[in-house]
């Protein structure tokens, strides 16, 4: 079923003030998809996006906790976690840390029972990069390698690059530049397409 064009989205009637707005488009795309709950998940994301471009990201967070609800109706534990990451990372821009952090744990806990291993690599290393404005930033990297070492114990290819290249950006900023180093020869080493045998 093709999804709904919204010539609204595009509109400067789209901010953090207008939340009738946001409940419109919903109420339509549920018109259009009735009980087709991959035709919600496709239109509700396609929407999140294009309000997330606009950073209208107050918008974004209603309309992403409905794809959190129909991925729970799908019983997609991947899904639903990759919903609470996305509620998290808005949260994150919007200054909101403390909200920010309860969702990553919603998809930690999640992508836990899924059994799919990269996805939690990646909110544990957000929830550690969310971490560094309270903690110090030596005690941060240090959890951060020990993750790295468990992606390497585990020879998950795509784990190992995604956290290498997250984590070279700190390492400069701590002024650990051979350490820096030794993370842009890993990523350099890298081949793709990069696998992971613990994915989809």
């Amino acid at each position: 079923m093709p999804g709904i064009r919204f010539g609204l989205v595009s509109k400067p009637n789209w901010n953090a003030n207008r939340p009738i707005a946001v409940q419109f488009i919903l109420t339509l795309v549920r018109g259009h998809c009735g009980q087709d709950l991959d035709c919600l998940r496709r239109n509700y994301y396609n929407i999140m996006i294009r309000l997330e471009q606009q950073f209208n990201l107050p918008a974004a967070i209603d309309v992403c906790k409905e794809m959190v609800q129909v991925a729970r109706m799908q019983k997609d534990l991947k899904e639903e976690g990759g919903s609470n990451m996305n509620l998290s990372r808005y949260y994150s821009a919007l200054g909101m840390n403390r909200l920010a952090t309860v969702y990553i744990d919603k998809a930690l806990a999640l992508f836990d029972q899924s059994g799919h291993y990269f996805p939690q690599v990646e909110a544990r290393m957000s929830k550690l990069e969310l971490s560094v404005k309270d903690r110090k930033l030596g005690d941060v990297l240090a959890d951060m390698d020990v993750l790295l070492a468990e992606a390497e114990g585990k020879g998950d290819s795509l784990a190992i690059y995604h956290l290498n290249a997250r984590m070279l950006r700190l390492k400069i900023d701590a002024g650990r530049y051979e350490e820096a180093y030794k993370h842009i020869a890993v990523i350099e080493k890298c081949r793709w397409p990069i696998q992971s045998g613990l994915l989809f």
